[in-house]
């Protein structure tokens, strides 16, 4: 079976601190790649718990390590819910914890789901079959504003003006369902020379928006803190600006809570650092980057929770 490949495997391996952890969760378990590292890294009596909102990744990164036995285990799920997950099992606080924010090419090359404008299949785009809305929903019921707001944010595409005009003028004619459809509409509106970055970013705010992932993120990230032992770290890889922002503020704010007035003498308002940040941005290197194009962007940051 051919697995996803994932980014920054060693410089995730020694940021999680595997000699010593003995239980680390991977709550974006994809295909089970960064799982299969830190498990090979980690003591024989450590666990590794996977978690993921898609399905078919569940089954395919249990396949892949079912020879690790009970030392790891996999939960389907939304790591914007991490507390109540891993509060059914009975799991009170670990390590480490890690999340890889990117959509593999397993899932983007996967004309079912959705996810990519090189394919063509529905207009889904949901990692979890059980959410209400799809792309197919946001395209053809929201309004014209809406749609902006949504490519302008998530997408952060210049030419949205002009590719909204296009969706709205077309589904008044017949619903736009396939994601080839959607791709033809989106380069009749835009300059050609602009086209696939357009595409892209027009497919990755829809799959934004429909699985609520920066809301997500910004709900994992506490309870993340909330779950780690005093001195675990937090590990997250991000793609794009958007989802980078968020974990650089929210790691800045953690590190340095203090809301005194900078002329004050002495902090009186009694908030403590619960994370310290660790090191600077992580970057794959030119040879990763060359193996594995979509590395290009990928950028990891570290923090550990300061003890009690």
């Amino acid at each position: 079976m051919q697995y996803h490949t994932p980014v920054l495997v060693k410089e995730v391996v020694a940021a999680l601190k595997t000699t010593t952890a003995t239980a680390i969760m991977d709550v974006t378990l994809g295909d089970g790649g960064h799982s299969l590292a830190l498990l090979e890294a980690m003591r024989e009596d450590a666990w590794v718990l996977g978690m993921d909102q898609d399905e078919d990744a569940i089954k395919r990164a249990q396949a892949r390590l079912a020879g690790y036995g009970n030392r790891f285990r996999a939960i389907q799920g939304n790591f914007g819910n991490l507390v109540s997950h891993v509060a059914a099992l009975g799991v009170k606080e670990v390590d480490g914890i890690l999340a890889d924010l990117g959509v593999s090419h397993l899932q983007l090359n996967e004309a079912r789901k959705g996810f990519s404008f090189m394919t063509s299949g529905p207009l889904d785009m949901r990692m979890n079959k059980n959410l209400a809305m799809t792309a197919e929903t946001a395209v053809n019921e929201l309004s014209e504003n809406e749609l902006a707001d949504i490519i302008r944010a998530y997408g952060e595409e210049r030419q949205v003006k002009q590719i909204v005009r296009a969706i709205v003028s077309h589904r008044k004619i017949s619903r736009i369902k396939t994601t080839d459809q959607l791709a033809a509409i989106v380069q009749s509106a835009i300059r050609q020379k602009d086209a696939v970055k357009s595409l892209a970013r027009v497919f990755q705010s829809l799959r934004i928006f429909t699985n609520k992932e920066l809301d997500s993120l910004r709900q994992f990230l506490p309870q993340a803190v909330n779950l780690l032992k005093s001195s675990g770290r937090l590990v997250i890889i991000s793609y794009h600006s958007l989802e980078d922002r968020i974990v650089k503020d929210f790691f800045r704010q953690e590190a340095n809570p203090c809301i005194c007035p900078k002329d004050f003498p002495r902090c009186v308002c009694g908030l403590e650092p619960r994370l310290k940040i660790i090191g600077k941005l992580v970057r794959p290197s030119e040879d990763e980057v060359f193996r594995i194009r979509t590395a290009r962007s990928a950028r990891m940051r570290i923090a550990e929770k300061v003890q009690a």
